[in-house]
């Protein structure tokens, strides 16, 4: 039975649910996702212009990935969703080859599967499988190898050695990092064979040979074709160390990285962990307490850095890089804060479950003959995330295959049926996630194409006055430049003009264009993606107070171009400083505001840049808009003059305010006196 099981059964069943989660999602439309952007420039060219061409953005070696790419878009033409096809279908040769992998390690068919469905709803895996992405071809290849090399140990036959090699070697064609998997097979091979002349010979030459090619395509890489800053280079790797960066990561990353492989491994950990407690001594349950005991001070640290992610994005499968998103605003769904404290209290429980159950299949007896060979690259692929500048959720999906594999124990035929039920039906939760978020994905991404399509084609509106997010300023190319990660500058994603912005709501600065639904699953309910102008803004006055003239006692008077403006606490007028002519206001803790004045006919998007003089002795104060429903302060230093500073603030009318008066004044809120003059407040509207 089990046999025939692992013959027909299970490929066959994880085929079909790999199918039905296509059908569910879809392939989506003709547009990039995440970084992939700069993958199919590089694809793009040699497609359709046969020549080799390399994006500045990837710092991927990616050279197999394109000619994959390259030879579907030879035959269906080029466009994402082939891209997308492709990096599916060779999602689903991981899959079955995975399940292969844990068969012959394992010998137990519904162990295999159960490990390859877990692997199949990954909501790294199964997102990532709807890009062009590096992470699941990479991984993919890695699992091709492995299976090779696991077989060369218990045959020791040179062709299964051969074809780990060869799949190594077109992993370091995708990511420069296949060169940590010969060191499974190094590790593995010399623990089987002991320490001898022709045991590490035959053990070190795939490592050699892969470190060797790997150093030539960098080479090749710089002379001709130059590299980005961040492409992977060993020298900088080991840079990582010698500056210290190394040791100054250690204080947080590893915390991170046990809390994610807690929950990629959560479902076997329920299954295996129940039966090697029992069958385990006192003194190896003891060890596994202590290490989890250790592991919580890897773990306290980094309880408000959590969730670390990309992929991940709070409640969400998938970076939202538009404007609004990615300065915090307009993100939804988002957990609560209680939701967030459950996701991290199961998270410390899946780590802590995971860790205990591989520290007692350690103690009870391995099933598989490459432990070492495991341990090898998850501690090599460890130093790499310790070092790396960036810490990416979906670097970590790298290490699934090994950790499984380090957790097989001997006799998973006596394990209870209900602990079976349980560990399959946690991956239900996992599928529903997996497969609704990365709707969910799809589906504002398939409308935000649909809106600048519409945009660029029906408004006539150029590229280079749109920022339509990441993926759609990097594949136009629409600027050579970086921007500045700023609310009111235009986005750091190569944006050149922001006339036009998608966003996920109102935001502040602009006004809404056309507004696009989509529907989301998770939760079920519509959503809307923005199309936002910038308002053409002109000065249409200019108010100024140098606090010199009253209107009778309580009033000060201000010039416009509209004629004369009163303003209140007149009052105040003090003659003892000054910065201009005879006065200044002092503003005391009885009577705190000054130069109160009622902008009327105010909208949204509009602005009021306000400065003020303000005397250096004594408090510092804001400067204040306070409308009935709009309140914002500030006080930025712009000139220093010794005795007096200038104080300026822009005021942005935000996207809710309905048209109305914007009241201005300023505050002192402190315990002392502070002099304030030459009031100026310059309206920008449309």
């Amino acid at each position: 039975m089990q046999t025939h099981q692992h013959t027909y059964k299970y490929p066959a069943l994880l085929t079909l649910i790999w199918l039905v989660g296509i059908f569910l999602v879809g392939v989506g439309g003709d547009f990039p996702l995440n970084d992939d952007w700069a993958y199919a420039h590089n694809v793009y060219h040699l497609s359709e212009h046969n020549t080799l061409k390399f994006s500045d953005w990837p710092a991927m070696t990616l050279l197999a990935q394109m000619y994959w790419g390259a030879l579907f878009c030879k035959i269906f033409g080029f466009s994402f969703v082939v891209l997308r096809i492709s990096t599916l279908i060779l999602g689903w040769i991981g899959l079955l080859t995975f399940y292969q992998l844990l068969w012959e390690q394992s010998k137990h068919a519904h162990f295999a599967f159960l490990g390859s469905l877990l692997l199949l709803f990954n909501p790294l895996f199964f997102s990532l499988s709807y890009t062009f992405m590096t992470d699941v071809p990479f991984l993919s290849v890695t699992i091709l190898s492995l299976l090779y090399y696991n077989r060369s140990l218990g045959t020791e036959h040179w062709k299964s050695i051969a074809a780990g090699t060869l799949f190594a070697i077109i992993a370091i064609l995708i990511r420069q990092l296949g060169a940590v998997i010969p060191l499974f097979f190094m590790a593995a091979y010399i623990h089987k064979k002991g320490i001898n002349v022709r045991s590490i010979s035959v053990a070190l030459t795939p490592l050699i040979l892969i470190i060797v090619l790997q150093q030539l395509i960098t080479w090749w890489r710089v002379t001709y074709f130059g590299v980005p800053t961040h492409f992977g280079k060993l020298e900088q790797l080991l840079g990582g160390i010698w500056n210290g960066y190394f040791f100054r990561n250690l204080t947080w990353r590893p915390g991170t990285l046990l809390f994610y492989c807690g929950y990629f491994l959560l479902p076997i950990s329920l299954l295996l962990a129940p039966y090697l407690w029992k069958a385990s001594k006192t003194l190896h349950k003891g060890i596994a307490l202590i290490t989890i005991v250790l592991f919580l001070l890897c773990y306290f640290p980094v309880w408000n850095m959590l969730p670390n992610g990309n992929i991940f994005y709070d409640f969400g499968l998938g970076p939202k890089v538009l404007k609004d998103a990615f300065v915090g605003e307009n993100i939804r769904p988002q957990l609560p804060n209680i939701g967030w404290i459950i996701v991290k209290v199961i998270g410390f429980f899946a780590a802590c479950l995971f860790l205990l159950t591989v520290v007692l299949n350690h103690f009870q007896g391995r099933a598989t003959k490459a432990y070492l060979g495991n341990w090898t690259t998850i501690l090599g692929y460890a130093v790499f995330l310790m070092i790396t500048p960036f810490f990416f959720d979906r670097y970590y999906l790298f290490l699934y295959p090994f950790l499984v594999s380090l957790v097989i124990p001997k006799k998973l035929e006596v394990i209870s049926p209900i602990w079976w039920r349980i560990s399959a039906s946690s991956i239900l939760i996992y599928a529903l996630f997996s497969i609704g978020l990365t709707h969910d994905y799809m589906s504002w991404n398939t409308v935000r194409w649909q809106a600048l399509e519409e945009l660029m084609e029906k408004d006539k509106i150029s590229p280079n006055r749109i920022d339509g997010g990441f993926e759609f300023n990097g594949w136009y190319q629409t600027s050579d430049e970086r921007g500045e990660t700023k609310r009111d500058a235009p986005s750091w994603w190569f944006v050149d003009q922001d006339d036009y912005v998608v966003s996920f709501g109102p935001t502040l600065g602009f006004l809404t264009y056309k507004t696009y639904p989509y529907q989301n699953w998770l939760p079920y309910r519509t959503d809307s993606i923005y199309i936002l102008q910038k308002p053409i803004l002109t000065t249409t006055d200019t108010i100024f107070c140098n606090t010199e003239h009253r209107t009778g006692d309580s009033t000060l008077t201000a010039t416009s171009l509209n004629g004369p403006l009163e303003m209140e606490k007149g009052f105040l007028r003090d003659s003892s400083k000054a910065f201009s002519h005879k006065f200044s206001l002092q503003l005391t803790p009885q009577d705190a505001f000054g130069y109160t004045s009622s902008i009327p006919n105010m909208k949204a998007s509009e602005r009021l840049l306000v400065s003020i003089w303000r005397h250096q002795d004594g408090p510092k104060g804001y400067l204040v808009a306070a409308a009935e429903d709009y309140y914002e302060t500030g006080a930025t230093v712009v000139r220093d003059s010794g005795e007096w500073q200038l104080i300026e603030h822009e005021f942005i009318i935000p996207p809710h305010f309905k048209r109305g008066s914007v009241p201005i004044y300023y505050w002192n809120d402190s315990q002392d006196s502070v002099w304030v003059d030459d009031l100026k407040i310059i309206l920008k509207q449309y």
